[in-house]
């Protein structure tokens, strides 16, 4: 294995958002041994300061789902965006149905409300959204690259399929929690803006192992070498996965990587 792809949330954090001693410890010793680490998460750059200073990366990375890609001094690589008329529409429907959402934009969020579900992503190290008083003022702004559909997973299932019909053919939609239901540009995935990295990197996708927890991981843990499902992933990516490990509250990375003998 040359690299190591990486979730953050549920995956290489644990319940608390934090990365432990031990895990921080294996993926120390991979990168001593030449393996390269990417951090693939659908979070923005902003919640992953703190996890590049630990793991003293010097590597891409993938955010947003893929919709931005960086450069290993941290500068923009690429980034795609939502269409405005998919925006748009995609969030008056949120509005008419009452559903709390925050639109998001590189490192930015934005929200027409300040409540529980707009600020659900912050314990997740996100930063707390602008608050806007319309539509109108949101579009302002800079142009929208996703947005999160937060609520209890019972109403996103009714939502989805109500989305998935008129937005078909034209956005994708990717759950990434039991709580959030994201609209992104059509055909873009995490795996995809992997894809990208590992194109400038040079490194064949069959010479990496990816783990993740998520509906959103599921391109990424296909295209993988080696697949990896945290035991408390989505039913969805274990399935599709070449191996299920621990959960991300034991350690679950530092197991797979030493049942694959790529630590000791």
């Amino acid at each position: 294995m040359k690299l190591i792809a990486l979730d953050l949330d549920n995956t290489l954090l644990n319940d608390d958002h934090q990365i432990s001693p031990l895990t921080l410890q294996a993926l120390r010793q991979a990168a001593t041994q030449g393996i390269q680490i990417v951090l693939a998460t659908g979070k923005t750059r902003y919640s992953s300061g703190e996890l590049i200073t630990q793991l003293r990366l010097n590597t891409p990375g993938v955010y947003l789902q893929g919709l931005v890609l960086v450069n290993k001094d941290g500068s923009i690589n690429k980034q795609l965006l939502l269409p405005e008329e998919i925006a748009r529409e995609a969030l008056e429907t949120a509005v008419e149905l009452n559903i709390p959402f925050t639109a998001y934009n590189d490192m930015d969020v934005y929200a027409l409300e300040y409540s529980e579900w707009t600020t659900i992503t912050c314990k997740y190290g996100e930063p707390e959204p602008q608050v806007f008083d319309n539509l109108d003022q949101m579009f302002t702004q800079k142009p929208i690259q996703k947005i999160i559909f937060a609520n209890p997973s019972d109403k996103l299932d009714q939502l989805r399929p109500v989305l998935a019909e008129r937005f078909n053919g034209r956005a994708s939609l990717v759950r990434s929690q039991d709580w959030a239901l994201e609209v992104i540009p059509l055909g873009t995935s995490k795996g995809g803006g992997l894809k990208i990295v590992l194109d400038q990197m040079g490194i064949d996708p069959a010479d990496i192992i990816a783990f993740g927890d998520g509906e959103n991981d599921l391109e990424m843990i296909q295209m993988a070498g080696i697949g990896v499902a945290m035991s408390n992933a989505m039913p969805v990516l274990k399935e599709a996965a070449d191996f299920i490990t621990l959960s991300n509250n034991q350690d679950g990375i530092p197991h797979a990587l030493k049942h694959f003998g790529i630590i000791e």
